[in-house]
């Protein structure tokens, strides 16, 4: 399933989404993450709707839209995700449901 976790992040990058009460740590965990969370859907859609960085941070805000698997529920989010980024690629991930939230922790408030 996802290669793209063993290119684009750090072998002991941390995701820490809002669902979950401990951060992922780590490729294989991050696999698992990815793959569990593809498969609950039956269509899913996400976009970016805002970016903003400096060399090491990434602030990214997007929409999320699917339809549960099994289910048939209809969901719409909007996430704010912080992106530490160390030798070009991933480190951390840190999800918000504020943005105001999200931008302090980058870094980046108005």
């Amino acid at each position: 399933m996802p290669s793209y976790v063993s290119t684009y992040y750090e072998p002991e990058a941390e995701y820490e989404p809002v669902e979950e009460a401990e951060p992922v740590k780590g490729h294989d965990a991050l696999i698992g993450w990815h793959q569990r969370w593809f498969d609950a859907w039956d269509e899913l859609h996400a976009n970016p709707e805002e970016l903003m960085s400096t060399e090491e941070v990434v602030f990214a805000t997007v929409s999320v839209r699917g339809r549960g698997a099994g289910s048939g529920t209809e969901v719409r989010q909007r996430f704010f995700h912080v992106t530490d980024v160390r030798n070009g690629r991933i480190e951390r991930i840190r999800e918000f449901l504020e943005r105001d939230e999200a931008l302090e922790a980058a870094g980046l408030s108005e």
